[in-house]
Parts: structure tokens; sequence; C-alpha cells
């Protein structure tokens, strides 16, 4: 589950109510606001879900988009965790299980927009994903401590 808080009305330990809270089937591995308004919320969970909330109304987001994605990633791997472009709200990477290797750009509406994919550099999982602030350009890191970075 993903809770939200108000901490400006947080109480004694256990005494606080959670505005709203966001029921997943597994465990959840990210869960970010975007970054530009908070309009919305993306979750990262191992029930092979990306889950898109519209978070408007913090006392009852709903759920906008439930995206299919492999996010099992193993016990030897960083779990996938769905990234916002860091100054727009209508785009997220995550790193991808499919062969070959690629890095998925998706939309707010769900829909896959683009796969980063380069047979002969990128050999492995990059769980961990950035767009760039100010340059036009994707990093990808891999468990190893490698990283792929597509301009």
């Amino acid at each position: 589950t993903v809770c939200i808080w108000d901490l400006r009305k947080l109480k004694e330990k256990g005494k606080s109510q959670s505005l709203d809270e966001l029921s997943h089937d597994k465990s959840i591995n990210s869960a970010y606001f975007s970054p530009v308004t908070g309009k919305y919320i993306l979750s990262t969970s191992l029930d092979d879900r990306i889950r898109i909330f519209n978070s408007e109304n913090l006392s009852s987001c709903n759920k906008e988009h439930s995206i299919v994605h492999d996010n099992h990633t193993g016990r030897w791997l960083t779990g996938f965790r769905a990234n916002w472009h860091p100054t727009r709200e209508d785009l997220f990477t995550v790193g991808s299980m499919s062969r070959p290797r690629q890095i998925d750009v998706y939309g707010v509406n769900g829909r896959k927009v683009l796969a980063m994919k380069d047979e002969e550099y990128l050999g492995s999982v990059c769980s961990l994903t950035v767009l760039g602030r100010n340059q036009d350009v994707m990093v990808g890191a891999n468990s190893s401590g490698k990283l792929h970075v597509f301009k």
C-alpha cells in the first residue's frame, strides 16, 4: 500500500490517519509525485504493474492507468523504479526485462512512447533510469554500476 500523509497533521506514533491509501497486490518498489505540479503519483510494484494515480485530491486519489510491466528483476538486481521526466508530467522512464535489453519511455496516458535500445552496447538490465533536467540525455544504471547514456 502507498499511504499519503499530511506532515502538518501528524500526531503521536500510531495515532495519525493517512489521507489516502493506494492499494497494490504485492510489494512496492517506488512511488513518486509528478515533478511539476504533483498532479500524478507513479508507482512501481512487484505485481507486474506500473500505476498512475491522479492526486489532485489527496484524500481520494483515483487510478488513471495500470500498465502491465515485468517488474521481477530477481534477487541480484535492483528493482525497477519508474521515474518521471524532471521537467514534464507527461513522460516517465523505466528499465525493462525485454530482450534485446532496453529502457522504456511511457506517456502519462499509459502508452509506450519509445524503447531505447542498442544491442551492441546495452547488454544488461538497467534497473534505474533518469532523464536530464537541462540536457536531452537519458541515463540507465545496472546493478554492476555501469551507466548507459543515451543522447
